[in-house]
């Protein structure tokens, strides 16, 4: 089940790569959080997490390397 901000994620993502004209597989996002950080999983662009130790939160699983 996708939610309403998660289908806006993917719809934000989707138009920044068609703004580029750009593939997807050649942007990469700087994301601060995990729903930017799974939106990029599910459109197949790479991800780079940013990551506020500082703000007490949930904390991101740890990378797996691919």
């Amino acid at each position: 089940m996708v939610s309403a901000a998660s289908d806006k994620m993917l719809t934000s993502l989707r138009a920044a790569v068609e703004f580029v004209e750009a593939p997807v597989r050649n942007c990469i996002l700087t994301a601060g959080s995990l729903p930017g950080v799974r939106g990029c999983g599910r459109v197949g662009m790479l991800c780079i997490v940013l990551q506020n130790i500082l703000q007490p939160g949930p904390r991101f699983p740890r990378p797996v390397p691919s």
